[in-house]
């Protein structure tokens, strides 16, 4: 129940079935996405895949895809405990973007395997070596990449190096800012 319920279903009322269907969708919507925690696409796809939601065949209208959402959401409400809880979600964002499963079975295997791969200390101790490598390779590269452009007089890395070159030789020689311009003759 919402605050203009009554109102809102007058209205619906009002403006007929399809457009009906439309604003109560819409309203569903707004609701969701302002109280309640969707899961991830991989586990609503992973539910739309075991209750055969996802076969389209022909040219289904934009309600019946929203009430196949609306199934699988109702769904994994009723059976959140079976699928990977909120807090290891972030965790597989990027393994799961271009992955899917057929069930939850197979979902929560794969879940279970993988988070035991990267609580592992060996598998810890690769990645951070990964990193490091990765690292060090793009510090190379952009030591390289300013080498490069010191060495290129149209640009302001060449005569920042052209000046501090310029200040060491100067320092090296006896000669510093402070003795140059020499003192005149009057000023002893």
């Amino acid at each position: 129940m919402f605050e203009g319920r009554e109102d809102f279903l007058d209205k619906v009322r009002r403006v007929g079935a399809k457009l009906g269907k439309r604003m109560v969708y819409e309203k569903k919507k707004e609701m969701r996405e302002k109280y309640l925690k969707e899961p991830p696409g991989w586990i609503i796809g992973t539910i739309k895949r075991e209750l055969n939601l996802s076969d389209i065949t022909g040219n289904p209208s934009v309600e019946e895809l929203h009430d196949r959402h609306d199934t699988a959401l109702t769904y994994w409400r009723q059976n959140r405990r079976q699928y990977p809880p909120e807090r290891v979600w972030d965790k597989f964002h990027f393994d799961l973007q271009y992955k899917s499963f057929e069930s939850r079975h197979e979902l929560r295997a794969w879940c279970v395997a993988r988070l035991k791969q990267l609580n592992d200390p060996v598998y810890r101790e690769e990645q951070r070596q990964q990193r490091k490598k990765v690292e060090e390779e793009k510090r190379l590269a952009w030591e390289a990449e300013q080498q490069r452009r010191r060495g290129d007089p149209k640009t302001w890395e060449y005569h920042i190096a052209k000046a501090e070159e310029n200040k060491r030789r100067a320092a090296r020689e006896g000669t510093t800012s402070e003795t140059w311009p020499p003192p005149r003759p009057e000023e002893g």
